[in-house]
């Protein structure tokens, strides 16, 4: 498995695999979205590929607009053949790592009630829950959802959750 920065030569089917997590996004919406993820944090959106070079999961974020001392893990996709076998660990340690080169105190993410099964996967990575609300306008998640923020400190901080 090899692990990069995504080029815009994937850009589409990165895309395509954005929609498995995206709630009611179209994929040309994900795909312009992706694009200036790509072009403001480059570091951040990274592809594992397999050993014929195709795309086999990916992990996009970005960093917050209002505290550049948070980042946000947006999402983590791994095609079913390769799930189980330590891609998404590999990805999110990479990601995290590149929050931390970017000058990141912390990591976010949202999980909906339809991606809980992702809380474990998070918590075992060092992810806490630090709230939950009902999704209202949420890019890639369906009104009334149900959804968890977890948080993952990357710097000590005596007045961290």
């Amino acid at each position: 498995m090899e692990l990069r920065p995504l080029s815009t030569r994937e850009l589409v089917t990165a895309s395509e695999l954005l929609l498995r997590t995206n709630h009611g996004q179209s994929l040309s919406a994900l795909a312009d979205d992706l694009a200036v993820s790509m072009r403001n944090w480059p570091s951040l959106q990274i592809g594992a590929f397999d050993e014929n070079g195709a795309l086999a999961g990916l992990i996009a974020g970005r960093i917050d607009a209002r505290d550049p001392t948070i980042g946000y893990s947006d999402d983590i996709v791994v095609m079913d053949r390769f799930r189980a076998h330590g891609m998404g660990s590999t990805l999110l340690s990479r990601q995290i790592e590149a929050f931390g080169e970017l000058g990141c105190h912390r990591v976010r993410g949202l999980s909906p009630s339809s991606l809980y099964g992702a809380l474990p996967f998070f918590e075992r990575h060092g992810f806490k829950v630090i709230r939950r609300f009902s999704a209202q306008g949420v890019w890639g998640i369906a009104d009334g959802q149900e959804v968890c923020v977890t948080e993952k400190p990357l710097v000590s901080d005596e007045s961290f959750r």
